[in-house]
């Protein structure tokens, strides 16, 4: 593929960054642990390439820890890097992805071709990093969360899909541990294989509860991650045929994942387990804000003339909402625009109804 080399007529241009989460405490373990997890990462890459980049328009480097992505095309990259994230999740031991997305700058200039280039005279060998892959390195170190990091120069309305859907959602993540969330945005995990199975569910918390015995500061980076999940959510994940609630267990048996979640936490799971982790109480926001989302408050309501009712899960995971008014408390801190100024005054109005 030809450079680019003028800037009237140039695509733009697209970086991910994307590194294993807690490699470096694998790594102290033993050294054959620590390899596993590198060759498993690797292979989450090589099988998520093959079959979605046959054209080519993505490239990739691979080295230690990390992998490198480039593209013109960002909603192909953004759907190929989240396709990675769940392919290492779904490993049988799961890894865990953080990582950034950037977009070049203007003086990047026939950056596709020097994107990474290999350096050296025959005794020093390396590799040479165009200032945009750079610059993605750099945002994924200083984003503290567990999830892809999208940056601000990239608007929503460039990554979509051809129905026009936009592939980014609003999370949070905690620069430092007690402090106030920071809003960013997150490469949706609708549409990527398995993201809401069973399975994946409790991988999910099974990191979280192995997280919160480590240390209250490691603890806060799945809140990023569980918020980023949520907000993927979509009606069809509740809902079936004719828009009808679907089962809790389908025809063979399986839960679905989104269900179980929230059925979960109207049982108050997450106040059992995770009643230390301060984080768990943003994750429950998030929970409201998809519901408040995908079921509109007349919706939620018992009805007995109503024919499409939102599944039991949902119902009582609403009523459950009603009894956490120390969830108000932290609606101040909560930015824009992963919680707007509407919703607070939407969660305080249900809330205080639900608690009727």
């Amino acid at each position: 593929m030809p450079g680019i080399t003028d800037d009237s007529d140039a695509k733009q241009f697209y970086a991910a960054y994307l590194d294993v989460v807690g490699i470096k405490e694998v790594s102290k373990l033993d050294a054959p642990s620590y390899r596993l997890r590198m060759e498993n990462f690797y292979e989450a890459v090589r099988e998520t390439l093959g079959p979605l980049n046959k054209d080519r328009k993505v490239m990739c480097w691979l080295f230690s820890d990390s992998a490198i992505f480039t593209s013109h095309d960002v909603t192909r990259l953004a759907r190929l890097v989240s396709e990675v994230r769940m392919a290492a999740l779904d490993m049988a031991d799961p890894i865990l992805i953080k990582g950034c997305l950037v977009q070049s700058r203007r003086e990047d200039k026939d950056i596709w071709n020097q994107a990474v280039k290999a350096v050296g005279d025959g005794i020093l060998n390396g590799f040479s990093f165009s200032a945009t892959i750079v610059r993605a390195y750099i945002d994924q170190e200083q984003f503290k969360g567990i999830g892809i990091s999208v940056h601000s120069n990239i608007r929503d309305d460039t990554v979509k899909d051809a129905d026009g859907t936009c592939l980014l959602v609003p999370s949070i993540c905690f620069p430092q541990a007690r402090s106030s969330p920071i809003s960013y945005r997150d490469i949706t995990f609708n549409n990527t294989r398995n993201a809401y199975s069973s399975g994946t569910l409790d991988k999910l918390l099974d990191k979280f509860c192995h997280a919160k015995f480590k240390s209250y500061k490691f603890e806060r980076f799945y809140t990023s991650l569980f918020c980023a999940w949520l907000a993927g959510m979509e009606r069809e994940h509740f809902m079936g045929e004719q828009d009808q609630p679907k089962r809790f267990k389908d025809k063979n048996g399986k839960t679905d994942g989104a269900l179980e979640f929230f059925g979960k936490l109207g049982k108050g799971y997450f106040e059992k387990r995770f009643s230390s982790v301060e984080g768990r109480k943003y994750i429950y926001l998030a929970a409201w804000k998809t519901l408040h989302r995908l079921f509109p408050e007349k919706e939620v309501k018992v009805k007995r003339d109503s024919s499409m009712q939102p599944p039991e899960q949902v119902k009582e995971a609403s009523r459950y909402f009603g009894t956490l008014s120390k969830l108000e408390r932290l609606l101040d801190d909560l930015p824009e625009p992963f919680f707007s100024a509407k919703e607070k005054e939407e969660f305080i109005r249900e809330r205080v109804r639900l608690s009727r």
